[in-house]
Order: C-alpha cells, then sequence, then structure tokens
C-alpha cells in the first residue's frame, strides 16, 4: 500500500497551504509544514498525493439511484439532485460514494467546478499531481455513540455517528450541534467529542464550556499534530468520497512530447514482433510439408486434372480447380487491425493496451481501465470503425477494472 502525500487547502484563502506525509493506513510520518516555506514536490516522489479539501464549499447530499457502476451513478445524480440544488447543474461537480448497503441511499458530493479547478491549480503550481481529493468533513473520524467535533480557523466541522456532516461557525455550537441532530434531538443524550488545536481551544473554550452542562459528556482532545493529524487516518479508512472523478479523474500526463506517442509505438512493435514470430514460424512449416504436399498433388492430379501431364505448374493447376486462391480480406491485415485499435483508443484515452495476440483477421487484446464501462466504451470505438468486437471476460482488479476484447475483420 503506497505513502500518501496529504496537501492541505484551508477554508480561508489568507491562510497557508500545508502538507505532511502519512503512510498507508493514514498515520502520519512527518509533522505538518507550510509549503511556501517547504515545497512538497520531492517529497511527493512514489507517493500518492490527496488533497484535503474545506468542507464548507461541497455540499454533501444523498440520491436514490438504482443500482449501477461509479460512472453510471455519477451520470445520473445531477438529474436526480437539480431540484435541490439553487445553480445550473453544468456548473457543478458531482462525485459519488460507496452504499453502506444494497437498499442505502448513494452519498453524494457536489462542488462549483470553479473551484475544483482551482484548488488542483494550487497543487499543480506547487508540482503535484493529486490521485484524490477529499473534504475535512468526509475525513472527520466517526465514533460510536458520539458526535466529533473539530474546530479550526472560525469553522466546526460536525460528524454524526451514522456518517452525517455538516460545517459551520464554530460561535454557536449548541445551535450546529441541533442542526445537525435534528430539532427533536435531546442534547442531554449527546456525548460529544472535541478535536481541536491549543490554539482554537484558547479562543473558543468558553463557548463549548458552556454548552457542557447541557450534554451527557463532552471531552477534548488537543491536537498536538494539528489538525492534519485528526484526518489522516480518515484517508486509510476509505470511508469518503473521492471527488475526483469522471473529467477530474487524474490522467497520466508527461511534459515530453513523444508520450502521445507512446502507445501507437508500443502496438506497432508488438504486432511487428508478433508478425515476424508468425511469418517465421509458417515459412519452416510451409518448406517442411511441401515436400509432402507436392508428393500429395502428383497422387491426386489424376483424380483433379485428368489428361493433364504432371510437372510444370502442377500445384498452380490444382489449386485454380480446387478453388482455393482468393484474395484476403485487407481489413485484416495486421497494420489495418493496428490503426483501427490506435483510432479507437484515442476516443477512450483512459484505458491501457496490455498484451496483444494476433493472427490474421483477428486480434485478442487485454485491456485495463478504471470501470467496465470504460472497455465496452473502447468496444463500441471498435466496432465504429468496422471491426466486430466484444468484451469476452472482465473482472475487477485493485481501484480499476480488467478485461480481454476480441475485434475481427467485417463490422457486425
Amino acid at each position: 500500500m503506497a505513502d500518501w502525500l496529504l496537501l492541505r487547502i484551508a477554508a480561508d484563502p489568507g491562510d497557508p497551504i500545508t502538507w505532511a506525509l502519512a503512510d498507508g493506513h493514514g498515520q502520519l510520518q512527518s509533522a505538518p509544514v507550510e509549503a511556501a516555506l517547504s515545497p512538497p514536490f520531492a517529497a511527493a516522489a512514489g507517493r500518492r498525493v490527496a488533497l484535503l479539501l474545506p468542507g464548507s464549499d461541497v455540499l454533501q447530499l444523498t440520491a436514490a439511484l438504482p443500482p449501477g457502476n461509479t460512472a453510471k451513478l455519477q451520470q445520473l445524480a445531477p438529474f436526480a439532485l437539480e431540484d435541490q440544488l439553487s445553480e445550473d447543474i453544468e456548473s457543478l461537480h458531482f462525485a459519488v460514494g460507496a452504499r453502506a448497503d444494497k437498499e442505502a441511499p448513494v452519498p453524494v458530493r457536489v462542488v462549483s467546478r470553479e473551484l475544483l479547478e482551482g484548488w488542483i491549480a494550487q497543487a499543480q503550481e506547487l508540482g503535484l499531481t493529486p490521485q484524490a481529493a477529499y473534504t475535512d468533513s468526509d475525513l472527520l473520524p466517526v465514533v460510536p455513540g458520539h458526535v466529533v467535533a473539530l474546530l479550526d480557523a472560525g469553522q466546526l466541522t460536525l460528524r454524526a455517528e451514522d456518517g452525517r456532516a455538516m460545517v459551520l461557525s464554530v460561535d454557536e455550537p449548541a445551535m450546529a450541534l441541533e442542526l445537525l441532530l435534528g430539532p427533536d434531538a435531546q442534547l442531554s443524550a449527546v456525548h460529544l467529542a472535541v478535536q481541536t488545536t491549543a490554539r482554537g481551544w484558547q479562543l473558543h473554550r468558553a463557548s463549548f464550556e458552556a454548552l457542557r452542562e447541557r450534554l451527557a459528556s463532552m471531552s477534548v482532545q488537543i491536537l498536538s499534530g494539528g489538525v492534519l493529524a485528526a484526518l489522516a487516518p480518515g484517508i486509510g479508512q476509505a470511508h469518503g468520497v473521492n471527488l475526483l472523478q469522471g473529467n477530474f479523474h487524474p490522467q497520466q500526463e508527461s511534459g515530453s512530447g513523444l508520450q502521445r506517442w507512446r502507445l501507437p509505438l508500443g502496438l506497432a512493435a508488438a504486432l511487428l514482433l508478433l508478425h515476424l514470430g508468425a511469418s517465421y514460424w509458417q515459412l519452416w512449416q510451409l518448406k517442411r510439408s511441401e515436400a509432402a504436399l507436392d508428393q500429395s498433388l502428383t497422387q491426386i492430379a489424376a483424380a483433379v486434372l485428368p489428361g493433364e501431364p504432371p510437372g510444370g505448374n502442377l500445384r498452380r493447376r490444382v489449386e485454380q480447380r480446387m478453388g482455393t486462391v482468393s484474395n484476403e480480406d485487407p481489413q485484416g491485415d495486421f497494420l489495418h487491425v493496428l490503426a483501427a485499435v490506435a483510432a479507437a483508443h484515442d476516443n477512450v484515452p483512459s484505458t491501457r493496451i496490455g498484451s496483444l495476440s494476433f493472427k490474421p483477421g483477428e486480434l485478442e487484446m487485454n485491456v485495463s481501465g478504471t470501470d467496465a464501462a470504460n472497455l465496452e466504451q473502447l468496444n463500441q470505438a471498435l466496432r465504429a470503425g468496422g471491426y466486430q468486437a466484444e468484451v469476452s471476460s472482465g473482472q475487477r482488479s485493485g481501484t480499476g477494472f480488467e478485461g480481454r476484447i476480441v475485434m475481427r475483420s467485417g463490422a457486425r
């Protein structure tokens, strides 16, 4: 499990961007530092990069959606939630999470596209390419029987034991609890777990101490490692919704102009080696069987070509009579197949081509992508190019999907 570089962007644009290193389980391996004072680029080598974003700028909703993969649910979410949103859905980005169970609604996060693009641009200015982005409220721990409260920079992030979260002003903690739990909630039954920095507790202690007598209990944890120390473990628990989906899904990029030619060149090299190997094997086989074929032709010549003298161009005359000479379909030639695969991949760049198996008129290839929909998109692109194509097998692999596509010459 790869380690993480966590880059936290605060709700207040005037506050510094901070970062820290964490292992694959979300345990901090370094103290948080300001990116302006200690650039994180070198430390990112070999690590995944995650953005930790202010929950106050991201709506946390749920939607009743039919079963489907992430790509399908992400397409349906805007229409299911349109009536609850005041902004044009075209200006918003929707990310979906995993259901708690089969009957549960789908968690959905909604954020301004412009805002998310700005956060990603801030990371890129530091030389980082994020692989994930989570809100503070999604990474706040869930504690059974408790409401967790995080005090940070004038904001209060609350998370109930059922996972619901809310970000409000820290000035009225009692009102914030009532909004989170509902008007019928009894504060006298609430166990509140407060997490904050020493500075945050110094600023807001009075308002929380005034609330203590109305609660069943209240505990206070001073975060010596800063707010990042409270949020980092949520990365390892994987219960948050990654905002980098759809058009924001991270792509492999390179500053080299050769990068975009890597797939066509790789396919060309693989198919050329395959073609040369197959040709050599066929030549050897043909030479081996040529003598036996000539003997067989001599034996059947009397039946196929009555009255024809032996020798000369006997083989050609027999083949013509038996109808075995034909023009091969140029669509099955490996160069045509190569061009069709490269053209189809240009339409579905998020897929990756693995091993290949080629014979005239047919190509089998292992393909990986983010999900099954990726492979089906490539399959459809091949069909649009005039080939028969079908996904013959597939299975989930890690966070992606792997399958096998068989393509043949001749459209269905």
